[in-house]
C-alpha cells in the first residue's frame, strides 16, 4: 500500500534540493556580506547534506554503495557540526580517531554485504551509518570531559537536534526500501536540518561575546592589578619619605640645640664647648652621608651608578671605619671591638660603596642594639680563592646584649 504518490514524492524531493541550494546561497550572501566565519560552516554541511542526497539518487538500489556513498556525506556533515561546536567551546580535537571509525565501520559494513547473500538493506548499512555519525559524538565527548565551561541554553538546544539528526539517519535505514516513509523522513529530516544551521550562526555570536565579556573580565582585573601596585607605590614613598624626614630632622636637632647653649653662653667651661663642636661635627658629618644616600637611590634609578676599583688593605679599612663611626657609640655606652683575621691581602673594590656598604650596617646595628650592648666588627677570608672575603654576616642577637 502507497501512503504517497510517486509525483507527490518528486515534487517534494525537487522542494527539498531547491531549499537546500536556497539555503546554501542565503548563507553565501550573508557570508559575502558580513564575513562571518559560521557561514562557511553552514555552506559545507549544506554541501555535505546535498552530496549525501545526490549519492543517495545516483545509486538506487538498496545496495552498499548507496549506503557507502550516503554515509560519507553525512560523514562530513556531521563532523563539520562536531568540529564547530568544538572550536566555538575553545577545546582542541583532532579529527582522525573520527576518520579511523568511519572508515573501520564501512569496511565491515562491505564484510557484511559480500559474506552475506541476499542479505537486507538495513544489516550492511547500519554499521556504516553509526560510523559516519560517530565523530559527531567523539567531538562532543571530548568537548565535555574538558569541562571548561557549562553549557548554554543554544548550545543545549543544538546538541538536541544534532541527537535527533542521528536517530534520523538511523532511521534512513530501514525507511530507504520505502519510498513513502523515506519521504516523511526527508521532511523531518530537512526542519531539523534548518534548525541547526539557524543555531550554528548564534552559537558563533554567542561564543564571541563570550570572548569579549572574559578579555573584559582580565582588563578589569588587570586594572585593579595596577591600581593595587601603584597603591602599594605610594604607600612605600610615604614611608620613605618618613624615614628620610626622621632621619635627617634627628641630626639636626643635635646641632640647633648645642648651636643655641653656644651662641646663648650657657656653656661656660672650655671641655663644654669642645664636646659641643664635636658633636655639631658629627651630626653634620651624618646627615652629609644620609645626602649622599640620597643622591645615590637617585643615581640608582637613573641606571648612572658607576664603580671605581682600587686596591684595599682590609683591615686598615676597618680599623678607619671604626674609629670613624665609634662617637655614634658613646651616647648609648655600646661597646664596639674588632675581629680582624691575620695576613689579609688586599683587595680590588670600590673605597665608596664599600664604605657606605659597612657603615650602614654598623649604624643600623648601633640603631637597634639595647643599651650597653656590644658589637663586633669581623673581617675575614672565606673559602679557597684569595679574592673571596666576608666583610660581615647577618645579624644575630647573643643573649640580650650582642649583635653580630
Amino acid at each position: 500500500m502507497e501512503y504517497i504518490s510517486p509525483v507527490t514524492i518528486q515534487i517534494i524531493f525537487n522542494v527539498y534540493i531547491a531549499t537546500v541550494f536556497s539555503s546554501m546561497l542565503i548563507a553565501s550572501l550573508q557570508f559575502y556580506s558580513t564575513r562571518d566565519r559560521s557561514q562557511v560552516a553552514v555552506i559545507l554541511y549544506w554541501m555535505s547534506i546535498l552530496f549525501a542526497i545526490f549519492m543517495n539518487g545516483l545509486f538506487p538500489e538498496n545496495n552498499f554503495m548507496t549506503a557507502a556513498m550516503a554515509a560519507t556525506g553525512t560523514f562530513f556533515s556531521q563532523t563539520i557540526l562536531g568540529a564547530v561546536f568544538a572550536d566555538l567551546k575553545r577545546v582542541q580535537v583532532s579529527w582522525k580517531p573520527g576518520a579511523l571509525f568511519f572508515i573501520l565501520m564501512l569496511l565491515l559494513s562491505y564484510i557484511l554485504s559480500v559474506a552475506i547473500t541476499d542479505a537486507p538493506f538495513y544489516l550492511f548499512a547500519l554499521p556504516a551509518v553509526i560510523g559516519c555519525i560517530g565523530p559527531f559524538f567523539y567531538y562532543v565527548y571530548k568537548v565535555m570531559k574538558e569541562k571548561k565551561s557549562k553549557l548554554t541554553l543554544i548550545q543545549k538546544l543544538f546538541l538536541t537536534i544534532a541527537f535527533l539528526m542521528s536517530l534520523h539517519y538511523i532511521d534512513w535505514v530501514f525507511f530507504k526500501p520505502y519510498p513513502q516513509l523515506l519521504m516523511l523522513g526527508f521532511l523531518f529530516a530537512f526542519a531539523l536540518h534548518s534548525m541547526l544551521t539557524v543555531l550554528l550562526p548564534m552559537m558563533t555570536n554567542e561564543s564571541a561575546w563570550e570572548v569579549k565579556n572574559s578579555q573584559l573580565e582580565n582588563e578589569v582585573l588587570k586594572r585593579v592589578e595596577q591600581y593595587r601596585k601603584s597603591e602599594n607605590i605610594n604607600r612605600l614613598k610615604d614611608e620613605f619619605l618618613a624615614t628620610v624626614s626622621h632621619e635627617l630632622r634627628t641630626p639636626m636637632h643635635a646641632i640647633l640645640a648645642y648651636s643655641e647653649l653656644l651662641s646663648s653662653g650657657d656653656l661656660n667651661s672650655e671641655k663644654e664647648q669642645k664636646d659641643a663642636f664635636v658633636t655639631i661635627n658629627q651630626k653634620a658629618k651624618l646627615q652629609l652621608k644620609i645626602i649622599e644616600q640620597l643622591l645615590d637611590v637617585s643615581t640608582y634609578l637613573l641606571g648612572k651608578t658607576s664603580l671605581r676599583f682600587e686596591s684595599i688593605d682590609p683591615a686598615q679599612f676597618g680599623a678607619a671605619l671604626l674609629e670613624e663611626i665609634r662617637p655614634l657609640t658613646e651616647s648609648k655606652k655600646i661597646q664596639i671591638s674588632s675581629n680582624f683575621a691575620a695576613n689579609i691581602p688586599p683587595i680590588k673594590a670600590d673605597p665608596k660603596r664599600l664604605h657606605q656598604i659597612c657603615w650602614n650596617l654598623l649604624s643600623n646595628a648601633i640603631k637597634f642594639i639595647p643599651l650597653e650592648g656590644q658589637i663586633v666588627f669581623s673581617i675575614f677570608q672565606e673559602g679557597a680563592s684569595p679574592r673571596r672575603f666576608k666583610f660581615y654576616q647577618k645579624f644575630w642577637r647573643i643573649g640580650s646584649r650582642t649583635f653580630h
